[in-house]
């Protein structure tokens, strides 16, 4: 084909009609390239792209920006905003692309303004991302956009040349605000003697663990997640449902008996993070009400969680913590994570922004 007769490369918001065509592509990225999905490997929505961009287009949580060629999809970028108001302001970038025929051509760094015209219309103050710290086109990239540097998360994918790390990546959009203080957690040292028990969570334990969920985020230090975005009673039930039917999720409650009735005073949730090449890295989260801390729940929690890992044979744990909570943070460093991380004001409360700290530990150092 003549230079006179290339089509001229169009980057727009994907719409619906385009779904088919994003796929393709993926999958078509996917085989070009060794720092994205594995070939063949089918995302969640792979068999209802449609619907999916309809519905981002519909609640404004993400966008998939497309780049074409005609009639073909030939680059693409999809991002989601923070699921809490903390971190509503804050634009992920899990999913960016390029077909290898179509690389140097600037549509990479076409899709990122793009993605920062989106999220400044809807006032993002962060735009982030990772890259495999061996990819040193695309770093080179995003620091051209602007993006900083924010530490590394080791060994946190697999592949067939063995293990891959992961850069953290930034582009702050606005003035950063004053610092949120630290507010250290509460404790209240408890007269009477308690009989702690440990068991998985059950679909039925939903309208406890709702309870325990508005207690604790009502209660310093804050969390991401404020008290008020805890889902209705039946919306609860069902994501519960849905997390407790999925293999790759581990839930453990820590449950005491008052005036004849179960409470539960802390949770433990470990989750697979998703995709191949990610499987072997483990989310984990702990937390435990403010009346039951200083009684080793917390600690107790973490050893069923990493015992459960080891078994699957997770290769890293990884949590997080904002900066303004040094309890938790100190927690953290007590069961051996240590940080990698600092994503630069990731929550925005009204007493100011703060940053996340990322943290991993690996289960086979001990």
């Amino acid at each position: 084909m003549a230079a006179a007769d290339t089509p001229a490369i169009e980057v727009r918001v994907a719409q619906p009609a385009d779904g088919p065509g994003l796929v393709r592509a993926i999958a078509a990225i996917d085989r070009e390239t060794d720092y994205l999905g594995t070939p063949g490997e089918r995302l969640a929505w792979t068999d209802r792209p449609a619907a999916m961009l309809a519905e981002l287009q519909q609640s404004d949580d993400g966008v998939y920006l497309i780049a074409t060629a005609g009639d073909d999809v030939v680059g693409y970028a999809g991002a989601l905003v923070g699921q809490y108001r903390s971190t509503r302001g804050v634009l992920s970038i899990p999913h960016i692309g390029v077909r290898a025929v179509q690389r140097r051509h600037g549509i990479a760094g076409r899709l990122l303004t793009a993605l920062e015209a989106w999220a400044r219309a809807r006032d993002v103050h962060r735009i982030d991302l990772t890259v495999d710290q061996d990819n040193a086109a695309a770093r080179a990239l995003y620091r051209k956009h602007g993006y900083g540097e924010e530490g590394c998360m080791r060994e946190a994918a697999s592949g067939p040349a063995g293990w891959h790390s992961y850069v953290a990546m930034a582009r702050l959009l606005d003035d950063a605000p004053p610092p949120m203080a630290p507010v250290h957690a509460t404790r209240r040292p408890r007269a009477d003697s308690l009989t702690i028990r440990f068991r998985p969570v059950a679909p039925g334990d939903a309208a406890a663990l709702r309870v325990w969920e508005v207690e604790l985020l009502s209660a310093p230090p804050r969390l991401l997640k404020l008290p008020d975005e805890v889902a209705p009673p039946e919306r609860f039930r069902d994501e519960l449902t849905a997390v407790l039917g999925n293999a790759a999720n581990f839930l453990v409650a820590a449950v005491v008996d008052v005036d004849g009735a179960e409470r539960v005073a802390g949770l433990l949730s470990v989750s697979a993070k998703p995709g191949v090449r990610l499987r072997h890295d483990l989310a984990v989260i702990i937390n435990v009400l403010a009346s039951y801390r200083g009684l080793g729940i917390g600690r107790r929690l973490f050893e069923i969680g990493e015992d459960w890992a080891r078994a699957r044979e997770a290769h890293r744990l990884s949590t997080a913590v904002h900066a303004a909570n040094p309890s938790g943070l100190g927690f953290a460093a007590a069961v051996g994570f240590a940080p990698e991380v600092v994503l630069r004001r990731y929550a925005r409360f009204a007493e100011g922004d703060a940053d996340l700290i990322g943290l991993a530990k690996f289960p086979s150092a001990g």
